[in-house]
């Protein structure tokens, strides 16, 4: 069993590693600025955090680990607040890289579904919205009971 999870873990190191280091490199090369700019219209009404985090929205899709520590990043740099983090964490765990899941963990029962695929991608999408926007909804209510 050990063995085993070592192995797993050895396999998600390189493609987490690379996709790290190509991230960065967008990220000096303004991609965090282009982001905000592109990434604001949309992110913020649907989910109230800010645009810069659209990078790690993108990474979200394929990729869970990617996300976390982008969003991470984006704490420690002030570019997100807690209850932003809150909201976008709901977004990214519920229903995690669901383009990756979809295709590799979801693959058996793809030829049985009634819905082709981008339909299926599209419902856990607008679900994980609903789920941030309810924890939004809570923090909100939260605020205002303590002010």
């Amino acid at each position: 069993m050990g063995n085993l999870l070592l192995d797993f873990a050895l396999t998600l190191f390189p493609t987490l590693m690379f996709a790290l280091g190509a991230i960065q490199v967008a990220e000096s090369l303004g991609a965090l600025r282009a982001a905000e700019i592109l990434f604001r219209p949309i992110l913020h009404p649907f989910l109230g955090i800010p645009g810069a985090s659209g990078l790690a929205f993108v990474s979200s899709f394929t990729s869970s680990d990617v996300g976390a520590v982008m969003t991470k990043g984006l704490v420690e740099d002030k570019l997100m607040t807690d209850d932003e983090r809150t909201v976008f964490v709901a977004y990214q765990y519920a229903g995690s890289a669901p383009v990756t899941n979809t295709f590799g963990t979801g693959a058996a029962l793809l030829p049985i579904t009634v819905l082709p695929v981008g339909a299926v991608i599209g419902i856990i999408v607008v679900v994980k919205i609903i789920g941030a926007n309810l924890v939004r909804l809570y923090l909100k209510r939260l605020a205002q009971k303590t002010a």
